[in-house]
Order: structure tokens, then sequence, then C-alpha cells
């Protein structure tokens, strides 16, 4: 990152965020960026591996949740949406993202409005 690293993505169980928030965290220690310099995007939207796994255990997927492959489910449930940018922050170490987005709405698209207001409502706080 402090070399002019311009992104970074790839999916499995939240391990990236919690990479980018390891080196993110020494970075900043170090005060080789400033987090002002930094723009985190992260994304929500999709139930898979470990999470599935973990919510399928807990008898909690969202009732709202579709299909989207063999392999995970989709949902704009406002709770898992909070769910996962909580879990994004605190992967990422950080207490906020600079853009945060909705992967696929239109597989919930009668969902997108109400998804929209707790972004806002998260924005609010």
């Amino acid at each position: 990152m402090a070399r002019g690293f311009k992104r970074y993505c790839f999916r499995g169980d939240g391990r990236s965020e919690q990479l980018i928030g390891e080196v993110l965290e020494k970075l900043l220690a170090e005060s080789k960026v400033s987090r002002e310099e930094i723009h985190i995007v992260s994304k929500a939207g999709y139930l898979e591996g470990f999470e599935l796994r973990n919510l399928q255990q807990q008898n909690r997927i969202p009732e709202n949740a579709v299909p989207f492959s063999t392999e995970g489910l989709y949902s704009l449930d406002p709770e898992f949406l909070k769910s996962q940018i909580s879990s994004s922050l605190q992967r990422l170490r950080t207490d906020y993202v600079d853009y945060y987005l909705l992967q696929n709405p239109e597989v919930c698209s009668q969902r997108v409005t109400v998804t929209m207001l707790v972004v806002l409502e998260l924005e609010s706080t």
C-alpha cells in the first residue's frame, strides 16, 4: 500500500479483508500512510463458505435469502447487511469504509429500497 498499491480483491470468507486490515494497521502505526490517503471499498450480499455454514448451523438464514449458485445464497436483509458491515469493519481493523457496495442487488431488487434506508441509517450513527 505504501508504494502505491491500487486494489486487492478476492473472496475467501473475509480473508482478504483480514490481510488488508493487518497491513493497514501496521502502516498506520508506523506513520507510513494516513487513513485519509486510503480509500477502502467493501461489499455485502452474498452468503457462502464459513458464514453460510455458520448461519445454517444456527438456523439463522435470512428469510428472504435466494440461491445464486449451488454453493451460496444472496440476501439484502437489513439485519444481515448490518452484520456483514460490522464483520467487515472488524476484519479491516477500521471504524469506517469509504464505499460499501451491494453485490448484484438485482437478485433481490424488491429489497433495494429497504436496504438503502439501512445504509443511510448506518451513515447517520
